[in-house]
């Protein structure tokens, strides 16, 4: 059996060319998820399995920040400028996991802004990425 050692400080996400390395959320402060399943079965009425494979490629993104984090605020601009932004703005988003040797990218758009939840800590603040075409690879 192998020792393995994970390092949160050695997954790099980017957007828009700038790191998002400030602030991140304690537990998971970026995931990336696609939207549909990249495989369907019809079972015939023999028992027969045919396997379908989808094209769709779509995914959702969040990023956690913590509310008072440099992170958040370079968010909170970039959401600025896309929404006066006629058409929207794509933007390039990157993970690089050391770790696990493996990484993620596309381009994405904003779903939508944080929610604002206030109280006597700093709270964390939750942003949606879509993008239509997520690759995942191993490096």
């Amino acid at each position: 059996m192998t020792t393995q050692v994970y390092d949160s400080n050695l997954v790099f996400v980017t957007l828009a060319g700038r790191p998002i390395d400030s602030g991140r959320a304690e537990s998971e402060f970026v995931s990336t998820e696609y939207n549909a399943e990249h495989v369907t079965e019809t079972v015939g009425a023999d028992g027969e399995v045919t396997v379908a494979r989808t094209n769709n490629n779509s995914g959702t993104l969040k990023i956690k920040l913590v509310q008072t984090s440099s992170g958040h605020t370079l968010l909170t601009q970039l959401y600025a400028t896309a929404k006066l932004t006629p058409g929207g703005t794509l933007m390039d988003f990157e993970i690089r996991d050391i770790n696990g040797a493996m990484l993620e990218h596309c381009q994405c758009y904003f779903k939508k802004p944080s929610a604002s939840p206030y109280g006597a800590n700093a709270a964390e603040r939750e942003w949606t990425f879509g993008t239509g075409d997520l690759i995942r690879e191993a490096e």
